[in-house]
């Protein structure tokens, strides 16, 4: 016991690890947008983004389009910005056919979908993770439906 103690204090002071098989999947590192709160919605053409802003116009704040991404840049005052970036989002977007809007309390980001359907998340990797971890009951429920490739 003494010799894993030792061995986990090598590394950097991280907690000694679990034993267990499973690995045990890491939350992603919270971002350090939670300063103001987003949500979206969606239809099957569009992705509404919405974040909560109050103050936020054009003349202040930047949003900034790509077929993968989503960033907004605003300048709150002279020493203080706050930046929020959705890379890569779960699917393609249709730069020229985004629209701004900005409100009293919010802005409202509305993105056009390359491909008609649900996006299960607003960026990929949070989608990707949740698929890793299904990965093994979908193999061996791949397995059981073909049961001639064992």
């Amino acid at each position: 016991e003494m010799a894993c103690e030792a061995e986990g204090a090598a590394e950097a002071a991280a907690p000694p690890a679990p034993t267990a098989v499973v690995p045990t999947p890491t939350p992603p590192a919270p971002k350090p947008a939670s300063r103001f709160r987003h949500d979206f919605i969606q239809n099957p053409t569009h992705v509404t983004v919405t974040v909560y802003l109050k103050g936020a116009n054009k003349d202040n704040c930047v949003i900034g389009f790509d077929t993968r991404s989503l960033s907004l840049d605003w300048t709150i005052g002279k020493d203080d910005s706050w930046q929020i970036a959705f890379d890569p989002l779960f699917e393609e977007i249709v730069p020229p056919e985004c629209t701004v809007n900005f409100f009293n309390t919010k802005v409202e980001i509305k993105m056009k979908k390359k491909n008609q359907g649900k996006w299960d998340a607003l960026e990929a990797d949070e989608s990707f993770k949740a698929l890793d971890e299904l990965s093994e009951e979908e193999i061996k429920r791949r397995r059981d439906y073909y049961p001639s490739s064992k």
